[in-house]
């Protein structure tokens, strides 16, 4: 991973908290200072533009001394043009903005600060500096993505208890909140108000055939649920990750390089997302020990939509030689290009069955992962019956190779995602999760979420609900449930968050 927050002083770099902890506290004091935190508010006094970078305070003025900050983006490049707040206790709040090469200095009070920087969908700080009277003290922030409105995922779903008639099903979802942050959880102490919102059959999306809205079966077969009487029960457990131990993993990345996709981000954020996953490799320590980069896609000559990648419906990098690699920077120029490499429909089942064979083909020195960010738009496998076939097949090889996957749906404003594959694909192993998002900007958070749980890190809730139907025998096994949940998360404004799910009925 990369190095987390540091201050030098005259002795060097003092390594400070990990930053993975520290987000939580960053981003609410990030949200203070935006309000006009502290005391009270006002600029600090820059020395980049001419002013005293040190020496002593002047007689009777308060202590103070020079703090010089840099700020590094996600990727770890200096973040030009980055807010940058200083909150000395018990003080008013002092900001300045760091130049081209990520850096400012600001003449501050002395004692104890708190230094926080943000950016577009970054953040991160060191609430803990100490600053002594006439001393110049340097401090090194490394960002992590950030999102201003949090999204949610789904992790390790199933169903049980079933009723004798098929009526009332149980429905297990460890729930997840997508906001970049892997502390002490957002909505733990609201998970009791979460709730499956009820479904009715759209008989309008069923032209040419019936395309199940509630639960998908046998062809041609849907029906409605709701929430169980006399009051849906709901059964919240807490789940914690290792306590900051990072387990040991792989992970090939996937990007769906389709119109529709590519149409849904114009600014290409999925990309910035993959460097940042691509760049937290690292040989010696925990954590994602190697990665790689595949992009996918198809042909459609019936639309006249092709695909601009070398090969179809996957291509993987480097194109000479596709390997697993520790300098996942190294992948950087690769991403790049796909900026040029757009186009084609959706290949979602296609690409993920051939990446699971490099996967299954590679030794491995620990857990393995795929992660996907996708629509779960699929013109590339068939028919209704050779997609379900082939997501099937998919999901058993997962199984059986021990591959854990990711799923980062997204596809902009006016579409649907189409949630069953992309869900069910990340239940075909215990460990797997479906991150879900309503904006661009909210891929680096997502994808700073999907390290977090391959590496154990990303805590959850798991919520208990009984939902029932009308018809007689509709949860019978092999049926899938579909359908949405919504929680409240208050990572410091509160939002409710709906969240697609599908879940088999064994």
């Amino acid at each position: 991973m990369n190095d987390g927050v540091k201050v030098r002083g005259s002795g060097g770099w003092l390594q400070m908290r990990d930053p993975w902890q520290l987000l939580g506290i960053a981003l609410l004091a990030l949200a203070v200072t935006a309000c006009g935190g502290g005391t009270g508010s006002s600029p600090g006094e820059s020395t980049n533009s001419g002013g005293s970078a040190g020496g002593a305070s002047g007689s009777g003025a308060a202590p103070s001394g020079i703090l010089k900050i840099e700020v590094r983006d996600p990727i770890g490049l200096p973040a030009k043009v980055a807010r940058v707040s200083v909150q000395p206790v018990g003080g008013n709040t002092l900001y300045g903005l760091t130049d081209a090469d990520g850096r400012v200095e600001m003449r501050v009070p002395a004692g104890q600060l708190g230094v926080y920087a943000s950016g577009p969908e970054y953040g991160g700080g060191a609430p803990d500096v100490k600053l002594g009277d006439r001393q110049t003290l340097e401090v090194l922030i490394q960002t992590r993505p950030r999102t201003d409105r949090p999204s949610g995922g789904v992790a390790n779903a199933f169903a049980d208890d079933v009723s004798a008639d098929g009526r009332t099903v149980q429905i297990s979802l460890g729930l997840l909140s997508v906001n970049a942050s892997n502390g002490y959880d957002t909505f733990v102490d609201r998970a009791n108000k979460a709730r499956i919102e009820s479904c009715v059959p759209d008989s309008a999306n069923d032209l040419p055939a019936v395309r199940p809205d509630c639960i998908s079966g046998p062809v041609g077969f849907d029906a409605a649920y709701a929430e169980a009487e006399p009051a849906q029960e709901v059964h919240v457990e807490w789940t914690d990750g290792q306590g900051g131990y990072a387990r040991s993993f792989e992970t090939l990345l996937l990007v769906d390089q389709s119109t529709a996709l590519a149409t849904a981000d114009p600014a290409d954020r999925r990309l910035a997302a993959a460097k940042y996953l691509l760049s937290l490799t690292d040989a010696v320590a925990a954590g994602q020990k190697r990665a790689m980069l595949g992009a996918f896609a198809a042909d459609d000559a019936a639309s006249g939509r092709y695909s601009a990648l070398p090969q179809k419906p996957l291509t993987l990098f480097p194109l000479e030689n596709p390997q697993l690699t520790s300098d996942g920077r190294s992948l950087f120029a690769a991403v790049d290009s796909l900026a040029a490499l757009e186009g084609g429909v959706g290949a979602l089942l296609p690409a993920v069955d051939k990446a699971l064979d490099f996967m299954g083909s590679r030794p491995s020195t620990g857990g393995r992962g795929i992660v996907v960010v996708s629509s779960g738009g699929d013109e590339g496998c068939g028919s209704a019956s050779d997609c379900t076939e082939l997501r099937d097949a998919v999901i058993s090889k997962s199984r059986a190779l021990g591959v854990h996957i990711v799923t980062i749906g997204f596809a902009g404003a006016g579409t649907a995602a189409r949630h069953e594959p992309m869900n069910l694909l990340a239940q075909a192993n215990w460990g797997g999760a479906s991150l879900w998002l309503d904006d661009a900007s909210q891929l680096p958070a997502a994808m700073a979420d999907a390290y977090a749980f391959l590496a154990d890190l990303k805590p959850y809730v798991r919520v208990t609900f009984r939902v029932e139907s009308p018809t007689v025998g509709a949860f019978a096994s092999g049926r899938t449930v579909l359908g949405k949940v919504r929680f409240e998360d208050c990572p410091w404004d509160c939002y409710e968050v709906t969240v697609p799910f599908a879940v088999k009925i064994p």
